[in-house]
């Protein structure tokens, strides 16, 4: 049984794992834990669950809870964890100036979306930052662009004006707001799709021709980023966009 620890700025995901089926799950928020919070935290977690695990995998962009966790992990699952990060072998090759920067996070994401749809690829991540990352036909990773997320955008929105509110993020009916609701969704929501995709357009051609993937955990929901042809996408399957 396998303990999947994925550490990310604001929030933490659990697992356990066995033979690439999800047995459970948990969210909490990441904090700044002791090593005898996190322990008392996950073990709680696994008891629900009625089952020992046996080994364990990290992935963590916050290098605090990195250094405590890879101390942690042992004692839970009796082995050394594996962690994401230089020197694991995930089948992914690095083509960046320096492999040792990309994160945690953005190399998992690419190996997903080659387990899952193959290569080459273009991986859209939707966070705490927006990342747009290439994979080629080879499954190297080649980088891409790292942005404000769509939740920090919208709280900055919010807390940098005096007459905004916070408005649920989801896809308004048109792009153009008939309301100041509809507007602030059609701003954040619509242009982060638009700007993921344009992204990808402007990936270098000598790089091949890529595919898209639809952002499977998009805090917006329902919204999918298509490339049809030239310079457009479609949203919600509906309606083309000229980029």
């Amino acid at each position: 049984m396998l303990l999947v620890v994925d550490v990310r700025n604001r929030d933490t995901a659990l697992g356990l794992v066995d033979d690439a089926t999800i047995v459970d799950k948990w969210e909490v928020r990441t904090s700044d834990r002791t090593r005898d919070e996190w322990i008392l935290l996950i073990r709680s977690l696994i008891r629900t669950s009625g089952v020992v695990p046996t080994t364990a995998i990290l992935a963590s962009v916050v290098p605090e809870a990195t250094r405590v966790l890879r101390g942690v992990l042992p004692e839970l699952s009796g082995t050394e964890p594996l962690v994401v990060g230089p020197g694991l072998k995930t089948g992914l090759a690095i083509d960046l100036d320096n492999a040792r920067e990309v994160g945690a996070d953005r190399v998992a994401s690419a190996v997903g979306a080659i387990e899952r749809h193959g290569a080459p690829a273009v991986v859209v991540g939707l966070g705490t930052v927006t990342t747009v990352d290439v994979i080629d036909g080879r499954q190297r990773f080649h980088g891409g662009s790292i942005s404000v997320g769509v939740g920090v955008a919208a709280e900055a929105l919010v807390t940098s004006t005096a007459s905004l509110r916070r408005v649920e993020l989801v896809a308004p009916s048109t792009a153009i707001g008939r309301n100041t609701v509809e507007a602030v969704q059609s701003g954040i929501v619509l242009g982060f799709a638009g700007r993921s995709a344009d992204t990808t357009f402007l990936t270098p051609s000598r790089r091949g021709k890529w595919k898209s993937l639809r952002q499977q955990h998009c805090l917006s929901r329902g919204i999918e980023i298509y490339p049809k042809g030239k310079g457009a996408y479609c949203l919600r399957g509906k309606g083309k966009h000229a980029g």
